[in-house]
Parts: structure tokens; C-alpha cells; sequence
């Protein structure tokens, strides 16, 4: 199953967020990364919005946990 437009603009928006998150804080540590490490991270984070925003090997039992 691929990604939805919105699942797509979603992830996109997030990366965007936390890149100027804290007076853009997280911008140079998201900045230094590879372009395949910045590609596997928003696959995977539209994998996890694909996925109703908890990752496929979610465990209930760790929801009080978290």
C-alpha cells in the first residue's frame, strides 16, 4: 500500500515542523543528515501516518508508557 497525497503532505509538513521547532533548534542536526537517511525517514514517517499515526508493530500494552 502506498502513501496517500495527504499522508505524502503530512509527513512533509511534520519534517518541516520540527525543522523549525525551538528557534529551529532540530534544523541543523535534520540538515547534516544524508539525503537516503532524510528519504528513509519520511518513508517512514508517512509509513506511520499511513498506519493511523502508530507504526505497524505498535503494542497496546506500551500505551501507558508512553
Amino acid at each position: 500500500m502506498l502513501p496517500s497525497e495527504k499522508d505524502k503532505k503530512l509527513a512533509e509538513y511534520i519534517l518541516g515542523w520540527l525543522r523549525s521547532r525551538n528557534a529551529g533548534q532540530l534544523a541543523e542536526a535534520l540538515d547534516g543528515i544524508s539525503v537516503g537517511d532524510a528519504r528513509i525517514m519520511r518513508e517512514e514517517l508517512e509509513m506511520i501516518l499511513m498506519s493511523g499515526g502508530k507504526p505497524p508493530n505498535w503494542i497496546e500494552s506500551t500505551k501507558g508508557n508512553l
